[in-house]
């Protein structure tokens, strides 16, 4: 009997002690995070931070900053940590307090309660502006998911916990609570405020931390919380009292600040263990002093997983730039949590790079030079198009005669748009060079150009269109390199798009490409050989814009497809009537919905944005459906209000009226001459409406397509004068 109980003693023991160790072991294997926020510096000032070379494995990337709102502070934040860009409103004030602090002599915890009618732990952080700041979010961005990531992080038993602020000396600034909070409004834990400030404030601005205590609260819970932020809001809370210190002491401050913050970093990482944590250090709100204080925010991540290399996303599909939505799903992708695909963001990625931090400090400064030259180039270039345009319909009407020096000024006004492509080549950081490069540029154009065209006794204006059209085509194939470095491309600090084919050059691909073949076939006899080539083209030029891995335009693919089918169609002598629109437009339907299949069934580990928005239709998620709806008639009504492209649109338009009925009977002179290019006038001119109704920026896709048969036309007129 003593043997069976001694026996069944030591099993009992051998159980406890095999399930203490599989709990160990299992807490041993939990992945955790630490996310440090450092707001107020430069990238440059990011960049130098000696802490980030004490782990040889470390990723760097630059982080796209675009929200719905107002860019900086809170709106930043919360869109960091939805996953999804919102507009916060006006109001960037916070309320997030530990639940034991006092306020109007009353502990937070209870105002908490009597405000949502629910108890909150004396740990956690409530942050008593969420039902406003949920309501705002709702009512702006149509979106109610804020506080998703933090709930679903507590629904599967990863805690929380936040150390630092950015208080003022009278001011609560607490923005990384924001980040993380759960849909109550709640973070499991905090330590802020006087808890982890100097009791001696800097004059009268602000308390700064106490970076010792925050080392040693840092060490008593890293290893209680398997997400843990640092925000360390020092030089922001500089930044926004520096009127208070003359111009010398807040370049000290400034500097013994960075270094306090620089250690500080430096401790963080001699005290984890990287084989189960990654560490994620990042700029939400650039430095005012910043060559670009709205620009790309730099961010770095080192730990588990992890390489020396540079950060990537499918978001942007751009070596070294990922999007301020990335960080959402990243984190739940670290907990092998679901990413919801309300979600606008992927998850972060690494791939190899040499010198990751030089590469990224030259892209950030092409990044920043295109960003402030962008709107004074294109206003220059849209009031030339206009200029050119109001001088020849005027002349038009005046029935002045052609010369040669009308066509150089239409070949001028026709190769600045692939200039503009072209001169990405050349690393343009200034005003100066960039003149310098164009002009180099648009001169080897055209000189490509009368020469080839002389050789060829092809028409100068349908070489420059082809040449066009051919040389988007080029860089889209190649990775749309030369688009994403054009100020007539896209901007990554926008973020409006980030890859493919942008709106202006895609209008400018299907009016060039149109004209040009037009041009071409014009006084050739149309046979079954040229109407099956054409339409090779045609489909090739529409595979181009759709394909997810090349153009992944949508609006684009429905303009060209009308547009190519209605030339196509007129060629080959079928009469417009209502007849040949509905059956376009319904085979434009059948393309869009084989277009959404490829990109979700055929196109694996390459779903663009065409693929994310057949997902919400997918799992019924039709509020976010209809807010991408709403969001984009709003950004059209918005660019056709305020934006310079509409005007050229209007202009050109107008233009074409006045060819209509001055001088009397031209139109059908141009008709009788040239059949050809007028059926090519009007699958631009269908197309460009197409543009304008299904694109977001459909009146900038409108305006660039019009350039050439607009110039063209005027060009045959003065010559049919």
């Amino acid at each position: 009997m003593m043997k069976k109980k001694k026996l069944y003693l030591v099993f009992f023991i051998l159980f406890i002690f095999l399930s203490y160790g599989s709990n160990y072991g299992h807490a041993q294997e939990q992945n955790k995070q630490i996310i440090i926020t450092i707001d107020g510096l430069t990238v440059e000032e990011f960049f130098n931070l000696s802490s980030l070379n004490l782990n040889k494995e470390i990723a760097y990337g630059l982080v796209s900053p675009y929200t719905k709102g107002r860019l900086g502070d809170l709106n930043q934040y919360i869109t960091l940590g939805l996953g999804r860009r919102v507009d916060i409103g006006g109001n960037k004030s916070t309320e997030a307090f530990n639940a034991d602090e006092i306020i109007n002599e009353k502990r937070t915890s209870d105002i908490y309660f009597e405000q949502t009618g629910l108890k909150s732990s004396l740990e956690n952080l409530c942050l008593l502006d969420f039902p406003d700041r949920f309501n705002k979010i709702r009512e702006l961005s149509k979106v109610e998911h804020f506080g998703y990531l933090g709930s679903e992080l507590k629904a599967n038993n990863i805690s929380r916990l936040i150390i630092g602020d950015t208080d003022l000396y009278d001011i609560n600034n607490r923005y990384t609570p924001y980040l993380i909070c759960d849909q109550n409004g709640l973070v499991d834990k905090g330590i802020m405020g006087d808890k982890i400030q100097r009791t001696e404030s800097i004059g009268l601005a602000f308390y700064p931390h106490n970076y010792t205590v925050i080392k040693q609260k840092f060490l008593e819970n890293k290893d209680k919380s398997e997400l843990l932020i640092l925000e360390f809001g020092d030089i922001l809370k500089l930044e926004k009292t520096k009127n208070s210190f003359s111009e010398q002491r807040l370049l000290d401050l400034r500097k013994s600040l960075i270094n306090q913050i620089d250690l500080s970093v430096k401790d963080i990482f001699e005290n984890v263990n990287f084989a189960n944590t990654r560490i994620i250090i990042l700029v939400p709100n650039l430095s005012n002093t910043s060559k670009n204080p709205k620009g790309l925010f730099p961010i770095a991540i080192s730990g588990k997983g992890i390489e020396n290399s540079i950060l990537v996303s499918a978001t942007t599909q751009r070596t070294g730039i990922i999007s301020n939505v990335d960080l959402a799903p990243s984190i739940l992708n670290y907990y092998d949590i679901k990413i919801p695909s309300w979600m606008e963001g992927d998850n972060i990625l690494t791939v190899n790079k040499n010198n990751p931090k030089t590469y990224l400090e030259k892209l950030n400064n092409k990044t920043n030079f295109i960003y402030e030259a962008r709107p004074i180039i294109l206003k220059m270039y849209i009031f030339i198009q206009i200029f050119i345009i109001s001088i020849f319909s005027v002349l038009l009407i005046k029935k002045v005669v052609y010369s040669s020096l009308f066509l150089k000024l239409f070949v001028f006004s026709l190769i600045i748009p692939i200039s503009l492509l072209w001169i990405a080549i050349f690393p343009v950081l200034n005003y100066f060079s960039f003149i310098i490069n164009f002009i180099i540029i648009s001169s080897i154009i055209m000189l490509i150009c009368f020469v080839s065209a002389k050789l060829s006794r092809i028409n100068i204006l349908t070489f420059i269109c082809l040449f066009s059209s051919f040389s988007i085509l080029l860089d889209v194939f190649l990775g749309s390199k030369l688009m994403k470095l054009s100020v007539l491309g896209y901007c990554p600090i926008r973020g409006a798009r980030f890859y493919g084919l942008g709106n202006e050059y895609m209008g400018i691909l299907i009016g060039s490409l149109i004209m040009g073949l037009s041009l071409y076939l014009e006084k050739k006899k149309i046979t079954k050989t040229k109407l099956l080539v054409t339409g090779v083209i045609f489909l090739i030029c529409l595979l181009f814009i759709a394909l997810p891995s090349l153009g992944t335009n949508v609006g684009g693919t429905m303009a060209a497809f009308v547009g190519f089918s209605i030339v196509l169609l007129r060629l080959a002598n079928f009469p417009l009537n209502y007849k040949l629109l509905l059956s376009v437009g319904g085979s434009m339907v059948i393309v869009l919905i084989l277009l959404f299949v490829y990109d979700i069934y055929l196109s694996p580990g390459q779903t663009s944005h065409i693929g994310k928005f057949a997902d919400l239709v997918r799992n019924g998620d039709f509020i976010s459906v209809i807010d991408i709806f709403i969001r984009k008639i709003a950004i059209n009504i918005k660019l056709i209000r305020y934006s310079n492209w509409s005007i050229l649109f209007f202009v050109s338009i107008l233009s074409l009226i006045f060819a209509l009925y001055k001088p009397f009977g031209f139109i059908s002179k141009i008709y009788d001459s040239y059949p050809i290019l007028s059926k090519g006038f009007i699958g631009v001119i269908t197309a460009s409406l197409i543009a304008l109704i299904f694109n977001d920026s459909g009146i900038v896709a409108a305006a660039t397509m019009m350039l050439f048969p607009i110039n063209i036309l005027l060009y045959v007129a003065q010559k049919k004068i």
